[in-house]
């Protein structure tokens, strides 16, 4: 349980808390009413009494007859107990300040007139013509007077407040008690809403379980010490009945190796092991034996609680389109091999009687050449130039054939691999006055000899479709892409780097239409009379390109020059 669903009963339980400190500190507040009342009513009786004591000492005389002397003791007992009631009073009231002035004040003035008292009645007071004293003694009973009536009103005062306290905690009590009846029943309500969703919840995760292709079991871990020893089954799709020939209904309740599916210790059931151990997601392949046929699942765990979710995937078919593509896969690089081989064989078995027409068509152009007329010379002539051709034609396919062989990539620097290119093509350079600027180059995973036929055939071609009348200039730069400028492109894996090449000139160019038709076999943008060659030089390229995992393409525009770009990663 969240705590969002938590807080409606946290807040309730703390109003009811608050409720009952309110009905404590009300009980507390009465209690300590009654005992300031009781205290009161003491004082109040005290101060009563000590009054009554004054008028029995009014009363007294030691000189009334014996006859009344049993009445008179009483007033004389009365009257000497005085003292004693002031030090009683002072007691009671020593928590409050006023109060105590008052009795002082008493206590005081009993003391100065006690010992006349002792001695004389009110009457014999009279008559002594100490008619004074009267006035004095009226002062005392006033002062008295006036302490009960501060008695009686702290009595009201504290009644008051108990009464307003009373009415505050009433009040309180009355609000706390609404809002935590009302956060209750809200709680309530929002459970069984939540109930409900929930239930609708269950019924359709289990309508969606229930039409998943894949069976999906959830085990729960059976315990012993700590130590699992087993897992029971709590929940089975309606696909388990086609994954593995069982009902659901028939394995909810039996345990893993009830079901005969995983043994304990093997390799299977330590993953599920591992699964609970550490909460990582698992994933393995396995055989079972369903209804006496040996099928090959996918099977995916994942952790629940104290427990996890196996999900099952029947993969037979699957498995068999893997092997039967593994054998075409297999069969088609037999046949690949063949091919180039058989190209490389025939390719070379073409020389032998091409050497001897080109031999002998040069013998027949040295010593016959004068016995011909002029049609016999130019088909003489055009024997040789066909011959020369398709001596340049085999050459090239033999280095085609012979791209594939070799996969050892090594790390090198491209600055290297450049200048052997351009140490190779120096006389052409020179002879054709080409300007050839260049940006450092990377150090990256290549196969050196065909990064270097790779150069070698895009300079060539660079130099050769030059303009006529102008000096082909070509620059050669390098940069390190982005993964945005990746995202585009196909053929790339995304998670390496790559670096791109750009080789540009100033040539003539070609309508980009033609942009990929240019890296076909044989395929020609140009008069071969006017720009002798192969066309395999750019097929080539395209399959050195391939061979490192990168790609090469072409921008043009007619007249304006080229440029190729060679896409290739640093790490193979």
């Amino acid at each position: 349980m969240n705590l969002k669903r938590l807080l409606p009963y946290i807040i309730s339980f703390i109003l009811l808390i608050g409720v009952l400190i309110i009905n404590q500190k009300t009980l507390s507040n009465m209690e300590e009413f009654t005992r300031d009342v009781d205290h009161t009513r003491i004082v109040m009786n005290s101060l009563e009494k000590l009054s009554g004591h004054l008028k029995s000492a009014e009363i007294y005389t030691p000189s009334y007859p014996t006859l009344y002397s049993r009445i008179y003791k009483l007033y004389k007992n009365d009257a000497e107990s005085l003292p004693d009631e002031i030090k009683k009073l002072k007691t009671l009231t020593n928590d409050n300040p006023t109060q105590q002035a008052l009795i002082d004040s008493i206590g005081e003035k009993i003391y100065r007139q006690l010992p006349v008292l002792m001695q004389k009645n009110f009457a014999e007071i009279i008559s002594s013509g100490q008619v004074w004293r009267l006035e004095f003694l009226a002062q005392i009973h006033n002062r008295i007077n006036e302490s009960i009536q501060l008695e009686i009103k702290l009595l009201e005062k504290r009644k008051n407040d108990l009464k307003r306290s009373t009415q505050q905690n009433r009040l309180l009590t009355i609000a706390f008690s609404v809002i935590a009846f009302g956060l209750t029943i809200s709680s309530i309500v929002y459970n069984m809403v939540l109930m409900r969703k929930r239930q609708w919840l269950e019924g359709f995760l289990e309508s969606v379980l229930n039409t998943s292709q894949n069976g999906i079991i959830h085990f729960k871990a059976i315990r012993e010490r700590g130590t699992i020893k087993d897992f029971k089954v709590e929940f089975a799709n309606t696909a388990i009945k086609d994954q593995l020939g069982i009902h659901p209904n028939k394995i909810i309740g039996t345990t893993l190796n009830g079901l005969n599916f995983i043994a304990p210790g093997t390799d299977e059931w330590k993953q599920f092991l591992d699964v609970i151990d550490t909460g990582r997601a698992s994933q393995f392949e396995m055989f079972y034996d369903v209804n006496g046929k040996k099928e090959w699942f996918f099977i995916m765990l994942a952790k629940m609680e104290d427990g996890l979710t196996a999900t099952l995937q029947n993969i037979t078919q699957i498995r068999q389109f893997q092997d039967e593509l593994t054998r075409n896969i297999q069969q088609l690089e037999h046949s690949n091999s063949e091919l180039e081989q058989y190209a490389y064989v025939a390719s070379h078995d073409l020389q032998e009687p091409l050497r001897k027409i080109r031999v002998y068509g040069g013998l027949l152009k040295e010593h016959q050449m004068n016995k011909l007329d002029e049609k016999g010379k130019t088909h003489l002539e055009k024997i040789n130039q066909s011959a020369e051709r398709l001596s340049i034609l085999i050459h090239e396919i033999l280095k085609f054939s012979g791209v594939k062989r070799e996969k050892i990539f090594v790390e090198t620097d491209l600055n290297f691999i450049l200048q052997q290119v351009l140490t190779d093509l120096e006389l052409n350079i020179e002879q054709t006055h080409t300007n050839i600027s260049f940006t450092n180059l990377p150090t990256i995973e290549v196969i050196p000899l065909q990064i270097s036929q790779l150069f070698f055939n895009l300079l060539v071609n660079a130099i050769k479709f030059t303009k006529e009348g102008e000096t082909p200039v070509i620059h050669i730069t390098s940069r390190l892409l982005d993964q945005n400028e990746l995202e585009g492109m196909d053929r790339l894996d995304h998670k390496l780097s790559y670096y791109e090449l750009l080789i540009s000139d100033n040539g003539i160019g070609f309508n980009q239409q033609y942009a990929r038709q240019i890296f076909g076999m044989f395929k020609r943008l140009n008069d071969k009379t006017a720009y002798p060659g192969s066309g395999i030089g750019l097929a080539l390229c395209e399959k050195v390109a391939t061979n490192h995992n990168g790609k090469i393409f072409a921008t043009s525009e007619e007249g304006k020059g080229t440029t190729f770009h060679i896409i290739l990663p640093v790490k193979q």
